[in-house]
């Protein structure tokens, strides 16, 4: 089994056990919210024999690569890593007012440096330099220490 389709199983069966209203560990009730903000990908995820192996058009949205996203993005906002980043989000979140959408605009910018820094072996030393950049993108002033 690839990553993609143990990926893609979890996902199936977070779904499944929401439906069928099974008790979740921490990860898939962090993975369930992300989902109750999704209805679009319900048709989804309740069809894993037509969905599992799907293979998404360039200009077909994936909801699988989607859902990932906002759960990397959650994780990283969970443990302040890089520090900072809560901070960050909690910013975000009182500017726009809305939860999802700030979830959103960190996806683009955390997307946008994982492909920049994916073969860099130091990206770790530059998530100072991210955060500056997150901070100035969404206008949150440096916090005192």
């Amino acid at each position: 089994m690839t990553t993609e389709t143990n990926e893609r199983q979890f996902l199936f069966d977070v779904w499944n056990k929401v439906q069928n209203k099974e008790k979740l560990n921490a990860t898939e009730k962090m993975i369930s919210k992300i989902i109750e903000m999704h209805p679009e990908v319900d048709s989804v995820l309740s069809n894993p024999e037509v969905f599992a192996d799907h293979q998404f058009d360039f200009d077909e949205p994936d909801p699988f690569s989607h859902l990932g996203l906002h759960a990397i993005v959650m994780e990283m906002v969970s443990n302040d890593s890089p520090s900072g980043l809560r901070s960050i989000y909690d910013h975000r979140v009182n500017q726009r007012g809305d939860k999802h959408e700030a979830q959103h605009d960190l996806m683009l910018a955390v997307f946008d440096w994982l492909v920049v820094n994916a073969e860099d072996e130091t990206y770790e030393q530059q998530e100072g330099q991210f955060i500056a950049q997150l901070r100035e993108q969404f206008s949150q002033p440096v916090p005192d220490n």
